[in-house]
């Protein structure tokens, strides 16, 4: 018998001898989790999963009752208007998997989702690691979805979409489009610029000369009315609020230079400057572009710090019960029961236990911090090894 897992490819415990019959053969398993994903995998009839996976599957863990508890309280209602969206009948909710290592991973996935009557859609992107999910949840409550992946093997999560942060790559996208079209089409008009500029058309009739011309306009065309059109609009918008900014000059010299160089191909008069203003239109865009990366990176620390908050909280009432809630839904005064592990949903002081505190995220300094009751903690950090009680003060 081989000396590794069949399922996760780790050495076996000496003395561990638990096996599953996979395609008529028994095969040795390492631990009591990955024989029951074996089990279910082999019961669900997908052993295909064992042939054409391409990397070794992750270790599997066993849920304990605070993580069952915390994948209920994902069927709470406020809890889910952070996550999941309606779409006529059918709920969406985008999860985060963890353990997706190949191709064979997302088949095996959709096939385990699947397998449930509410489920209408899976899509699992194998490079993000997250699963797309549409299903009647009127049916099956998400719990049952997450906890049916984990029988499998895979940890998931609802992920948390950050607005901010899709409409930053939006932007960035618009940015790298804009900057598409300039940069080609500037490209395309210079080539008729050089031959001006070094007199090949000399000798050459009129009647070419001008054909040369209403190219460079159709070129250049696209350059000032897409790519060069955010400086008009934040120029106007400037005017409207009765603001001069850095805009304005530059909307003039374009659309002005453009203007005169239009004029001067329809006359047939004075000269072009179409490939001058492309080439100033995609030099400020490459300008604006690399500014906008930078205020991105800077902006991220803050968003990630916001990414860190957990979605729910276990608070305890008057009469000493804990209870699940959703994060958001805190307030002043509330008492928060913060275990081992745990990340601190909202700032607060200590008012019983002990533990250590890593507030890395915030300060750089990887040393745990040690906290006593009167201290206070911050949101986002992680509680490392003790079990503490905070009020929310902030």
């Amino acid at each position: 018998m081989s000396d590794n897992c069949f399922h996760c490819l780790e050495s076996v415990p000496k003395g561990f001898n638990a096996t599953v019959e996979i395609d008529g053969k028994a095969q040795p398993m390492c631990c009591i989790g990955c024989q029951t994903v074996a089990e279910n995998i082999v019961a669900q009839g997908m052993t295909d999963y064992y042939k054409f996976r391409t990397v070794r599957s992750g270790k599997v863990e066993q849920l304990v009752p605070e993580q069952l508890e915390l994948i209920k309280s994902y069927d709470n209602e406020d809890i889910q208007d952070e996550f999941i969206s309606a779409t006529n009948d059918l709920s969406e909710v985008l999860l985060t998997v963890e353990g997706i290592t190949c191709a064979a991973c997302a088949w095996l996935i959709e096939k385990q989702l699947l397998n449930l009557k509410a489920i209408k859609r899976v899509d699992v992107n194998t490079s993000t690691n997250r699963a797309m999910i549409q299903w009647d949840k009127s049916v099956t409550p998400l719990s049952q979805i997450i906890t049916s992946l984990h029988e499998i093997g895979y940890k998931a999560y609802p992920f948390q979409a950050d607005l901010e942060a899709n409409q930053k790559q939006q932007a960035a996208k618009a940015y790298i489009r804009r900057l598409g079209v300039a940069g080609l089409m500037t490209m395309q008009v210079m080539m008729f610029a050089f031959a001006m500029y070094f007199g090949m058309f000399s000798g050459m009739e009129e009647n070419f000369e001008q054909y040369f011309r209403w190219i460079s306009l159709v070129l250049a065309s696209p350059v000032i009315l897409y790519s060069a059109l955010p400086f008009l609009t934040n120029a106007i918008n400037g005017l409207k609020a009765k603001q001069l900014n850095m805009d304005l000059p530059v909307s003039l010299a374009i659309f002005g230079a453009y203007g005169a160089s239009c004029y001067a191909t329809l006359m047939s008069v004075g000269e072009v400057y179409f490939e001058s203003i492309c080439m100033f239109t995609f030099l400020l865009l490459l300008g604006k572009y690399l500014e906008f990366r930078a205020r991105l990176k800077a902006s991220e620390f803050t968003a990630n710090l916001q990414k860190l908050l957990p979605l729910t909280a276990r608070i305890i009432n008057s009469d000493n019960q804990e209870s699940i809630i959703a994060a958001k839904k805190l307030k002043l005064g509330d008492v928060v029961l913060i275990k081992a592990g745990e990340t601190i949903p909202a700032d607060g002081v200590v008012i019983k236990g002990k533990t250590t505190v890593d507030e890395a995220m915030m300060t750089g300094e990887h040393q745990p911090v040690n906290k006593f009751i009167s201290h206070q903690v911050y949101a986002g950090t992680i509680n490392h090894d003790g079990v503490i009680s905070i009020e929310i003060n902030k």
